[in-house]
């Protein structure tokens, strides 16, 4: 194989297939991802005592920061969240080492420069295809979503336009590369991935003037330094475009996204108050932070699943604590100031340096947008510039490091083998949950009993993945998800696996804590056997996702003794006025009468919308129920529809697997006069403080004065 071509492969890899957000989520993706991780973590060899060349005693920070993440991961909430990812920390922090192994020669830092730039080129064209051809609203595919694409751009971008340096055609393949770069970069308009090229480029401006003749010489090269300084404007002037339309806008308070990463900055920097030292673990941020996100009517989509911060510092001390995120940022200040110094000491390829940390300082600011390193085409990324930045240097080896082993030290065989032993290691941890994983994914649309064999092969492989039992529990207790109605007559006899069902529905949303559909779903199923514990998991899904509809809707059918019926009435109809169509209010007219009147005298809601809503119900008085009217319009509690809006995907990094629960039947005719009406929880003059997290909150007093969902 030729020297060099390893890191691009591997990034190529991770692009393409097994470190994207959607294909990432398989089984046979996922493992080959580890396999790949750990594999090169097993070359490290001697590398792996000072993996990012800090110098002692800074070649103490990258462990330190893996003992932080480790202590988070055992006192977390939810541990099983941050398994995969405490055992395959240690292979990222020694990947640059691996990286910059590869490119030691000459020859080997030619080739990495060619076949990055061939890898950006192929991604980033894939992508402004799909885009243009409408499959997509922006530059996103392969890698997942527009942010997804700009963050693995922008720190391979440098490298793949290190082939400038050539002549012929890899001149043009760099140009070519840089040129699709961009222009994918520019086409997800996003802020961050404007300032980042802007940043690249005044910096790589900067080291080029720095890199002219000596001042007693310029005098005679004014053609040159005239050059210089014109591209530099010009590219300054390129950097003040590609960020100033976004830039602007969100001065003038015209960024939406903006004001939705406002209310999950808030949320995370509560949860950090409340665990400063440890976190909350890694890869908790999904499955927590509806705990702590207190969503603003017309910001955030009512049930939205968050899967992440946006902000890679507030995600580093929400998962590893304040120490953690401080041993992490004096990591990277290090590696960047070393690497600085190798700089001014005139090292074998300035330029592959450079490519190297100007990737790492684009990378930096696309942090500030987005944090989900969950997809591992992002970190793989990362790895592969900062090895450019340690490779720059050359071969050779400093006194520092070769000190580390010999007498009186490590063992050399000991040095040599211990990276090997830990991937082994870590190969036999994945296993069983890599299994589990096989097995969901065979569940997945696979006939009712092929899929509870192999979910209940899942839960014994994995018991503590909460998707996994949730769905079993949803198979077991598919009878009362097509009942038609949660509220079931006591009277009636409870159907043989109804019971179970209920248990592990109960025990799958404990396992998630924070996740609320899960709640939703195991009051859903549980409502058949237990109306006191059903009652008790939508109160928690309500504090979970306060703007949804059907947690308290399903709470007022449960018929809950610690609510006000007509307060759980407005609060459902204000989330979805189409629940005013269904047969709980035909059977009970006075009831809807009562929440509607409630819902009408209630201040925070825009005084048009409520009147229209009352015109609306009042037209429906007299109309035949459901059961009665032909035909029959369905709400549901439904997972997956979308890929987009998939709690599997967006939460659990699982396939997405389409369920509806908990059918609420409607009468069409009536359906279609309330279904013009936007729920008030999309309207962006609506008072949050309506919907607290308590099932009724301040529609009328109520005898539960808190939530049941206490953080841990």
């Amino acid at each position: 194989m030729v020297p060099g071509l390893l890191p691009a492969a591997l990034v190529l890899l991770f692009a393409l297939w097994c470190g994207t957000f959607a294909g990432g989520a398989g089984w046979a993706a996922a493992a080959a991802a580890q396999l790949a991780v750990l594999a090169l973590a097993a070359a490290a060899g001697r590398e792996w005592r000072d993996p990012w060349r800090l110098g002692s005693p800074g070649l103490l920070l990258p462990w330190a920061l893996l003992a932080a993440a480790v202590v988070a991961w055992w006192l977390s909430p939810v541990p099983r969240a941050g398994r995969v990812a405490a055992a395959l920390l240690p292979a990222y922090l020694l990947l640059p080492a691996v990286v910059a192994c590869r490119w030691r020669s000459e020859r080997a830092r030619r080739w990495g420069s060619r076949s990055i730039a061939a890898a950006v080129a192929l991604v980033a064209g894939w992508a402004l295809v799909q885009w243009l051809g409408g499959a997509v609203a922006r530059p996103s595919l392969p890698v997942g979503q527009h942010l997804h694409l700009t963050a693995w751009v922008v720190p391979l971008l440098p490298l793949a336009l290190l082939g400038w340096r050539e002549r012929g055609g890899w001149r043009l393949l760099a140009a070519g590369a840089g040129l699709l770069g961009v222009a994918a970069v520019v086409a997800g308009r996003s802020l961050a991935g404007g300032l980042a090229l802007a940043l690249q480029g005044t910096l790589a401006c900067a080291a080029w003037l720095g890199s002219g003749p000596a001042l007693a010489e310029r005098a005679k090269s004014a053609r040159s330094v005239a050059r210089k300084l014109t591209l530099a404007g010009a590219a300054l002037v390129a950097a003040a475009l590609l960020a100033g339309p976004g830039l602007a806008d969100l001065l003038r308070g015209r960024d939406p996204s903006f004001d939705a990463r406002r209310v999950y900055w808030r949320a995370g920097w509560d949860a950090v108050r409340e665990s400063p030292l440890t976190g909350l673990g890694p890869g908790a941020t999904a499955w927590t932070l509806a705990a702590f996100l207190r969503p603003e009517p017309g910001v955030n989509p009512p049930d939205e699943a968050v899967g992440e911060l946006h902000l890679l510092p507030l995600a580093a001390a929400y998962e590893l604590g304040l120490p953690g995120a401080v041993l992490a940022a004096a990591a990277i200040a290090l590696f960047g100031l070393r690497r600085l110094r190798e700089r001014r000491r005139k090292p074998a390829d300035r330029g592959f340096l450079d490519a190297g940390l100007l990737g790492l300082a684009g990378a930096a600011v696309v942090g500030f947008a987005t944090a989900d390193w969950r997809v591992a085409a992002l970190p793989v990324a990362v790895a592969v510039a900062a090895g450019a930045a340690l490779a720059g240097r050359g071969s050779r080896q400093s006194e520092e490091r070769a000190a580390l082993v010999g007498p009186g030290r490590i063992p050399v065989w000991v040095a040599r083998r211990a990276p090997a032993a830990y991937s082994v290691a870590a190969i036999l941890v994945l296993a069983p949950l890599g299994l589990a994983h096989r097995a969901y994914d065979r569940a997945v649309g696979a006939p009712r009993s092929t899929a509870l064999r192999e979910l209940d092969r899942a839960v014994a492989l994995d018991p503590a993945f909460p998707l996994y039992r949730a769905r079993r529990a949803w198979l077991l207790g598919e009878d009362a998800a097509t009942v038609g109605s949660v509220a079931a007559n006591p009277a009636d006899p409870v159907p043989g696996d109804l019971r179970s069902a209920a248990a592990e529905a109960v025990a799958a949303a404990e396992s998630g804590r924070g996740v609320a559909p899960l709640w939703l779903a195991a009051g859903l199923v549980t409502a058949w056997t237990d109306r006191g514990l059903a009652a008790a998991c939508f109160e928690r899904a309500c504090a979970l996702a306060p703007l949804g509809a059907l947690a308290p809707f399903a709470l007022l059918e449960a018929g809950s003794p610690l609510h006000d019926p007509a307060a759980l009435g407005a609060r459902a109809l204000a989330a979805e006025p189409r629940l005013a169509a269904a047969g709980l209010f035909t059977d009970r007219p006075e009831l809807l009468e009562r929440s509607v009147r409630t819902l009408a005298e209630t201040p925070g809601i825009d005084l048009g919308w409520r009147a229209d809503l009352v015109g609306r119900v009042q037209s429906l008085a007299g109309r035949r129920a459901p059961a009665a009217a032909g035909r029959i319009d369905e709400l549901a509690l439904v997972f997956d529809r979308t890929p987009a809006e998939s709690v599997a995907l967006h939460t659990f990094r699982r396939t997405p697997w389409p369920a509806r629960i908990g059918l609420i039947p409607l009468a069409s005719e009536a359906a279609a006069r309330l279904g013009g009406l936007p729920p008030a929880t999309v309207l962006a003059g609506t008072d949050p403080r309506l919907f607290p997290p308590t099932c009724t909150g301040p529609f009328a007093p109520q005898a539960l004065r808190k939530t049941l969902w206490k953080a841990w």
